[in-house]
């Protein structure tokens, strides 16, 4: 399905739009929900048109760009991602700081906890930089970039929380 062209003094900015949604029906309950739902909105002859979609729930996240200004280097870290593995056989990936904002955190918060379990160094100043929907298409995962000043010097060889 192609995408329409905007007419001509449509703003390029995301827009709300009036549509419809059902409830969820539960497809799959792991360690993320896996949902479908039917929608309907206005096509562009002003009739409507019903879709099912399916979508993983993600929720919001923060992504921390660490920078040591003083050193001039970026903190970043390894870790295994199964979906990395099997599109391309390279599954350890080098990644930003990263996780879940968890209910009632404030993203900020997020943020610096994120940067205490992964690397090991609470952050200076946290500033946040802006919000994505990385992958729209298939998920509702929201994602608030921040930039962090941090001492990489204080960064242990092998950081972060133990997975279980």
């Amino acid at each position: 399905m192609s995408a329409p062209l905007l007419p001509p003094g449509t703003p390029l900015a995301d827009q709300a739009v009036d549509a419809s949604c059902s409830a969820p029906q539960l497809l799959v309950k792991g360690f993320r929900s896996y949902e479908r739902y039917t929608v309907t909105l206005d096509g562009p002859d002003g009739v409507p048109v019903t879709h099912t979609r399916d979508l993983l729930r993600v929720g919001r996240i923060a992504v921390v760009l660490a920078v040591d200004l003083a050193r001039r280097e970026v903190v970043l870290i390894h870790q295994f991602r199964l979906a990395a593995h099997l599109a391309t056989g390279k599954g350890e990936l080098v990644e930003t700081i990263a996780g879940y904002v968890e209910p009632g955190e404030a993203p900020t918060d997020a943020a610096r906890r994120e940067c205490r379990e992964e690397i090991g160094v609470e952050p200076g100043c946290v500033v946040e930089l802006l919000t994505v929907l990385p992958t729209s298409g298939a998920t509702d995962e929201c994602a608030t970039l921040f930039l962090a000043a941090v001492d990489a010097a204080q960064v242990p060889e092998f950081a972060g929380i133990p997975v279980g």
